[in-house]
Order: structure tokens, then C-alpha cells, then sequence
């Protein structure tokens, strides 16, 4: 087999999200080439990069080592790799390298998806479900909640939850498990963060304009100037589908009961989807606050900021209280002190007050610009945050007493800045939550 280094450390690039770290099974630390194709898997996620180059090369190598080596060979070089039985040689420009591998038989097949192929808008379905999972929790108490939850139908709902803050947004894309009878995909925030990774490293379809690839991998030609047009200048259904394809970067999804498969480009990302059910989140969206409240996302982040090292001290607790055109916002440490700031804010209905967790506010207004609009009914029952372009958010609160004459609050049943991992199912169940 020959193949230009450059391209071998693409391929490994691709597939490196799947690569087991720490494995009971040594072999899923090597990387299989096989039909074409190099596949990584650590038993729960798995992915292909095509290869066309080791069409007839079938055998395993170990990843981090061929990594090691490959980091010191130009990309200019041409690879040849050949094998001996059980021994591989990598040969490029005057380096010399032999690798003990592992059969391929060994090595776990690729799960087969048969669902029916959908098409989705890749870039608007990853955002989706990127953003929803700093919501997700990270504990295995609860095990549903580390997924992100997709609703199918023609229109999809992408939802996050830890049970302590949920987000959730409605998204224009169809997908709807036709065939499959199921309702929702429940996808595990770490096939999510390496769905990303691999969607922004493969190499996908020119953009609308460029040259498109043919069926066969060649380009289409430039249009001869000097050639009169055909009578029919409109395009071609196919070329007319190919053109939405390539500006949209269509990804293709696949899913039956407990797996799904998602391909792109020269890339293709399996996973085991997680099995249970997902809480109920739309009984625990607030709807009709009498108190609302808008305000701008940049000053709010810049004060919760500079509050959150006094709450740090003090259980993480910010205050919130508006009324009119004015909000306060103050954190206090019965060791440290107290710091305050208020900013200009827009509320409408009733006056309200109400205690968040400093680190969730910090995490919801990081990079956001514009207003946000926050809705509540009582210091003790959850906020509605909805921003233009971002995931709606539902966060619970921290329940305190409001400051005294002395400047003290006494501080009630209020959830630590990180939950311990064993309290975080019974919290969820006592809310009846997310």
C-alpha cells in the first residue's frame, strides 16, 4: 500500500475521537485498515474515514505509535506499507519503521445500521446539538441525562438537561425515524463532542459556486465560454439537489433502536444511543411568569463576573432584583464581604427577586450579545431565560432569605455549585424535573 503521509495523518486525525484511551480490550488502542476504509472504535462510538489507498491492505496497527512516528515525517512523502505477517514495514523517504499489529479478524466489526437514510442541514444540527451539552450532567447516577435528547418528527426538539438546568430549542430540520418506531434519540454527550470533531475535520463538499464533485470523485468542468448554451438553461433536478446539498453540507443519519449512524463526506461516526426514558422536560417549562425582566446579556455577564469570586465564598449564591428600569444584582460571604452592581434593565409586571447558582449564570450569558428576556413567578419556582439565537434555558433556583437590616441572609435549601453526584438523581425525582 502507498499513501502520501499527509493523507495518513488526516485519516488518523479523523477517527482519533474514537480511539480507546484505557481499553479492556487492547485492541481497540490500534487502528484497523480494511476495504478501503481506517476505523477506530472504543466499543461505544466508532469511526471510518475512507481510504481508497489500502483497498487491498487488511491488518491493524497501534494508533498513538504510528501517531508518534508519522509526527516526524514530512507531509511531502509518500508512505509504502507492507505486510509480512503478523509484522507491518512503514517506509517513507530514508525513515524505516516495523510495527507488530493484531489481525484484523480480532478487531470489533462495525455495527450495521439499517435504518432508512435521512438527510439533515449538518451545520444547524450539530449547533443544536452542541449547544445543548453543557446542559447534560455528567454523573452516572442518572444516566439518561448525560444524553442529549432529540424529539423527531417534521419539526425536531434538541433538549439538555443535568436536573438542575434545562435547555431546549426547536429546530427546522425533519428527521422522523420512519420505520423504526421511535420517538426521540437519546445521544451521549461524548458522541456529541466527537460528532464535532470529526464534522469539523473532515473534508466535506466546495462551497456552493465551486466546482462540484461528480459521482465518479472528478470535478465538473468549467463552462466553455466560447460553447452557445443549450435551449434548457435551468438545471437539472439532480444538479439543482446537488447544489442545496453542498450549501447546506447535508449529513446523512441512520438509526434503529439502540444505535445510529451518522455520514459525511469521507467521514462516517457509529454510536450506541443510550436506552431509557427521558424525563418529561415540557411539564417543567414555565409558562405566564408575572414577572419579566429584560436586560443586556454583555453588562450582565460582565457584573455576574465580577461578583462571582465573593459568591464562591458564599455557596455560589448571585441575588437578582428588578423593578422598573433597574435590576441589582449582589453576592456576599459572611468572611469575605458583600459586592453589589445595578444595571439598567426594562421589567415588566410584577417586581421580582431571585438567587441563582454563580457558575449556570456565568455558563448561560458566556458569548451572547443582545437582550435577554428572563421570566419567574416567585423566588422559589424556576427561571425562563430565552435569548434570540440560543437555546431556551429553565434554571432552578437557590432558595435564600432576603439580606436583613445587618446586611445577612440566612441561606435555605440551596443546591451546592456542584451537585455530589449521588444527590443529583434524588433531586431530580424531588422536583420532577429535568
Amino acid at each position: 500500500m502507498k499513501i502520501p503521509v499527509h493523507r495518513l495523518k488526516h485519516a488518523l486525525e479523523l477517527v482519533e475521537p474514537a480511539v480507546a484511551r484505557k481499553a479492556t480490550l487492547p485492541i481497540t488502542q490500534n487502528v484497523l485498515f480494511q476495504e478501503g476504509k481506517l476505523v477506530a472504535t472504543n466499543l461505544e462510538l466508532a469511526v471510518a474515514a475512507d481510504m481508497p489507498e489500502a483497498a487491498g491492505f487488511r491488518h491493524t496497527l497501534p494508533y498513538k505509535l504510528l501517531v508518534d512516528v508519522l509526527r516526524h515525517i514530512p507531509n511531502t512523502e509518500i508512505a509504502s506499507i507492507e505486510r509480512d505477517g503478523g509484522t507491518v514495514t512503514l517506509t517513507a523517504g530514508g525513515t524505516r519503521v516495523t510495527l507488530h499489529g493484531t489481525d484484523a479478524a480480532d478487531f470489533p466489526p462495525l455495527p450495521a445500521v439499517p435504518g432508512e437514510r435521512e438527510l439533515v442541514d449538518g451545520d444547524r444540527f450539530l449547533k443544536a446539538l452542541v449547544a445543548a451539552v453543557p446542559y447534560t450532567a455528567t454523573a452516572d447516577s442518572y444516566p439518561v441525562l448525560r444524553a442529549v435528547c432529540v424529539t423527531l418528527g417534521d419539526v425536531i426538539e434538541v433538549a439538555g438537561t443535568d436536573g438542575f438546568r434545562l435547555a431546549w430549542q426547536e429546530i427546522p430540520l425533519k428527521l422522523t425515524g420512519a420505520g423504526s418506531g421511535l420517538k426521540q434519540l437519546l445521544v451521549p454527550r461524548e458522541t456529541v463532542l466527537a460528532l464535532d470533531k470529526v464534522w469539523k475535520r473532515a473534508i466535506k463538499p466546495p462551497a456552493e459556486g465551486s466546482a462540484f464533485i461528480g459521482a465518479a470523485g472528478s470535478q465538473f468542468p468549467s463552462p466553455d465560454l466560447n460553447q452557445a448554451p443549450p435551449i434548457n438553461t435551468g438545471p437539472s433536478p439532480s444538479l439543482a439537489m446537488a447544489r442545496m446539498a453542498v450549501a447546506k453540507r447535508m449529513m446523512q443519519v441512520r438509526f434503529q433502536t439502540n444505535q445510529a449512524s451518522f455520514q459525511f463526506g469521507e467521514a462516517t461516526v457509529y454510536t450506541q444511543l443510550l436506552v431509557g426514558e427521558f424525563p418529561n422536560y415540557q411539564q417543567m417549562i414555565p409558562e405566564g411568569q408575572p414577572s419579566k425582566v429584560t436586560f443586556d446579556a454583555e453588562e450582565t455577564y460582565r457584573v455576574v463576573r465580577m461578583l462571582a469570586p465573593v459568591a464562591a465564598e458564599g455557596s455560589n449564591i448571585i441575588r437578582m432584583e428588578w423593578e422598573g428600569q433597574a435590576m441589582k444584582l449582589s453576592a456576599q460571604a459572611e468572611e469575605t464581604g458583600s459586592v453589589s452592581s445595578t444595571i439598567p434593565v426594562t421589567a415588566h409586571g410584577e417586581p421580582g427577586r431571585i438567587a441563582f447558582n454563580s457558575k449556570y449564570l456565568v455558563e448561560y450569558l458566556a458569548g451572547k450579545y443582545g437582550l435577554v428576556l428572563m421570566e419567574s413567578s416567585s423566588p422559589s419556582s424556576p427561571g425562563r431565560f430565552t435569548h434570540a439565537g440560543s437555546a431556551n434555558m429553565v434554571l432552578m433556583p437557590m432558595f435564600v432569605a432576603p439580606i436583613n437590616a445587618e446586611g445577612s441572609a440566612s441561606i435555605g435549601a440551596a443546591p451546592e455549585s456542584d451537585p455530589p453526584e449521588e444527590e443529583e438523581d434524588a433531586h431530580a425525582q424531588q422536583t420532577e424535573g429535568p
